[in-house]
């Protein structure tokens, strides 16, 4: 084994392990409990994985959710009354992170992060009125993380709905920040190992 490998093997590999991330998409669980999203409003307990999203079959449509995500509720129905309902969930994260997701609701969603709306006081991410609005998970946004105690960040997602068919679709990952240390240290490394030829040529 050569000195270059001897000496970057261990920071590669500590890199690599660090290379996690963090995914807070909604419907994770096996069902009907959501592991992740928590309902702080309209309800109490996990969220609820919905069991027979609609389709064009039945109403629809819903658009189709990405792997290891699903539509989620105060309920395993596809349906509510009227009114509010707020799911949320907490992840650490450093202040200046990027934080990018993907979100759709059924009727219409306001999505908070650490308190604050992001389009603004009143305003709906997203608003859904027939049901070709739903058909298509809206494109990426990214936002830049504020400072928070301890690096913990808040997500509440606030669905309003009209009345008959509501759910909510959520999708973001977030680095764990340790991951930033760790990928460094390839580079660390081979910074020493660089010195230490130039001080043996």
């Amino acid at each position: 084994m050569n000195q270059a490998f001897r000496i970057l093997m261990p920071a590669l590999l500590l890199a690599a392990a660090g290379h996690a991330t963090v995914i807070l998409n909604t419907g994770q669980g096996s069902g009907p409990d959501d592991p992740i999203w928590t309902i702080t409003a309209g309800g109490s307990g996990p969220a609820q994985i919905i069991t027979n999203p609609i389709t064009l079959a039945n109403a629809g449509p819903w658009a189709n959710p990405l792997p290891n995500s699903a539509w989620v509720s105060t309920t395993t129905s596809n349906s509510l009354p009227s009114g509010t309902y707020t799911i949320s969930t907490t992840f650490s994260a450093e202040t200046g992170d990027l934080f990018t997701f993907r979100a759709l609701a059924d009727n219409r969603l306001q999505v908070l992060i650490d308190g604050v709306n992001i389009d603004g006081v009143g305003g709906f991410h997203f608003i859904g009125l027939v049901a070709s609005n739903f058909s298509t998970i809206p494109a990426p946004r990214t936002v830049a993380l504020g400072s928070m105690p301890g690096d913990i960040h808040t997500i509440d997602l606030v669905v309003t709905n009209d009345g008959g068919f509501s759910g909510v679709l959520f999708l973001a990952e977030t680095p764990e920040p340790a991951t930033f240390v760790l990928a460094g240290l390839p580079l660390v490394a081979l910074g020493l190992w660089r010195r230490r030829n130039a001080q043996t040529a």
